[in-house]
């Protein structure tokens, strides 16, 4: 409730909101639904981008929803999950693919490789 004056008030000076949605807020996702059309774009950390995005995603843009772990795994596995983000979140537009946090030191090459050459060469909508 205290954030919705916040973005409104800051929305109403044409600036939009990168909401950084830290850890799982999955069960506040209806109460984003009562902010202005466009006043956010809804980053997910821990939450379920699927559900974000069904919830979501006709009023705002969504980003991140990649986990972190994928990262230290293989690149075919992050190749998988990206395509499967593109293929329902992203088609509609309004997503930007992103780590669902800041990537780590110690995170694959390889993996990051992946992430970004699948989301150009699939990633066209």
């Amino acid at each position: 409730p205290t954030l919705k004056p916040i973005i409104e008030e800051i929305w109403k000076h044409g600036i939009q909101v990168l909401f950084y949605a830290e850890g799982n807020w999955d069960r506040h996702l209806e109460t984003f639904r009562e902010l202005p059309a466009g006043s956010i774009i809804y980053h997910v950390d821990r939450g379920d981008i699927f559900l974000a995005h069904q919830i979501l995603g006709d009023k705002f843009c969504l980003s991140g929803g990649i986990p972190n772990d994928l990262f230290h795994r293989e690149p075919e596995e992050v190749i998988a999950y990206c395509k499967k983000v593109i293929d329902g979140v992203a088609q509609d537009g309004g997503y930007i693919m992103d780590a669902g946090a800041i990537i780590q030191n110690d995170a694959r090459v390889d993996c990051i490789q992946a992430l970004t050459d699948i989301t150009r060469e699939y990633g066209q909508y």
